[in-house]
């Protein structure tokens, strides 16, 4: 019995200390997430450099694996008539506000790496169903909807707070028949944690 006690007392401190180790390595990896801050805002290049289209979102860390975000577009000036392939054509939106949920699968860096999302989307514009199933060509009509819907993506965080992010979702208008059916949201941005 004495030798159980005194082998328990000898092996004690190396059960605590080995506690104490994992500890400090949660919180150097909490440490290096809370200099990133909770907050992150980006910009979504693609549609501004080839649409000419302001698309730009603010998102909070919930935790390290979750975020919840809001995203804002509008288009920058009307569609021309020169030909050449316009944003009417891609989205059929003139306007749109977006929250979405993105779980991030990657246990690496907080809030980075790759993602699946869940959104929900008001749209307002104007669709050009231009064929509908029987020959009648009926021209662009304005609508107003609401989708739902789902995507994934991959957030590159680099070591200071800059960020670049690629995703692609795809959803589904609920409401108005004059709306398109599918939406999708392509989003390649630059952004910045605070």
């Amino acid at each position: 019995m004495h030798k159980r006690l005194l082998f328990s007392f000898l092996f004690l401190p190396y059960i605590i200390f080995a506690q104490v180790d994992e500890t400090k390595k949660d919180t150097e990896k909490t440490d290096a997430a809370a200099h990133l801050g909770n907050n992150a805002i980006s910009f979504n290049v693609q549609n501004f450099l080839l649409f000419f289209a302001l698309d730009m979102e603010y998102e909070y860390a919930l935790t390290n694996k979750s975020a919840i975000g809001i995203e804002f577009f509008t288009k920058l000036e009307e569609d021309s008539a020169d030909g050449e392939l316009t944003l009417s054509e891609i989205y059929a939106k003139d306007i749109s506000a977006i929250i979405n949920y993105k779980y991030f699968l990657s246990d690496s860096k907080p809030n980075a790496g790759a993602y699946l999302m869940a959104f929900s989307m008001y749209s307002d514009g104007r669709f050009n169903d231009s064929d509908d199933g029987i020959g009648n060509n009926e021209g662009s009509v304005d609508y107003t909807d609401f989708a739902i819907g789902i995507g994934g993506g991959y957030r590159l965080q680099l070591k200071n707070a800059l960020f670049f992010n690629f995703s692609g979702a795809i959803g589904r208008n609920l409401f108005n028949e004059d709306a398109p059916q599918i939406v999708l949201v392509p989003d390649v941005s630059i952004g910045f944690r605070f």
